[in-house]
């Protein structure tokens, strides 16, 4: 008799456990979109003072001094995104060429010589402390960084895209590849391409990640 009960309200069970579970699913990713900033009136002095302690440990006194010293109160959302992509872009850069040998490096970096590989790196700490601050900063003035977001997504289409660009360059400079040529003003349009459609996109907007896109 319980059973023929229970078998009576099992549609009506299953229906309201699916209507919780969708319930949950729209809160879930209601409050993943949802806007919210926690600190609107944050100016970039004050996320510096926030982020700096986590540097200490991983990069110089005076990568961290010049990271703050060039930092500069961002107009607008777009401005502050311009400033991580730009600084983003400048370490990924340097970090391709320092993949290079030594010759290699002097015809890409104007000013290079033999033996300044340790202002490179330095070069590329202040590049990553700018943008990893910048980042915060984005956070919590305009909610701003979410996982899968607009750098995310720029930060996977890009680095092989310059680490391409690169391979390309040093082939046009020292192998003397016409082709080759070619190639870095593909690569340069793409990456254009790709920075005014992501400066564009809505913030907490989650990219699909580009390896399951090539899948």
């Amino acid at each position: 008799m319980l059973k023929a009960v229970l078998a009576d309200f099992y549609p009506l069970i299953v229906g309201l456990a699916l209507a919780v579970a969708i319930y949950a699913l729209r809160e879930r990713r209601k409050q993943r979109s949802r806007i919210a900033p926690e600190r609107p009136d944050l100016t970039i002095a004050e996320a510096w003072e926030i982020c700096s302690a986590r540097f200490a440990s991983d990069f110089s006194d005076a990568v961290r001094e010049e990271a703050a010293r060039s930092l500069t109160e961002p107009e607008d959302l777009l401005a502050l995104r311009q400033q991580i992509v730009r600084n983003a872009a400048m370490a990924l850069y340097l970090e391709a060429i320092l993949k290079l040998g030594e010759t290699e490096r002097q015809a890409l970096l104007k000013g290079y010589q033999n033996g300044m590989e340790p202002l490179v790196r330095g070069a590329i700490g202040v590049s990553t402390v700018r943008w990893q601050v910048l980042r915060e900063y984005g956070r919590l003035k305009y909610d701003d960084a979410a996982p899968e977001d607009w750098f995310h997504q720029y930060m996977e289409i890009a680095a092989p895209y310059i680490g391409e660009k690169v391979q390309s360059a040093r082939a046009f400079l020292i192998e003397l590849d016409q082709g080759a040529a070619r190639l870095v003003e593909i690569y340069d349009e793409l990456l254009r391409d790709l920075e005014t459609q992501l400066l564009k996109s809505r913030r907490k907007k989650r990219f699909v990640p580009p390896d399951l896109v090539r899948a």
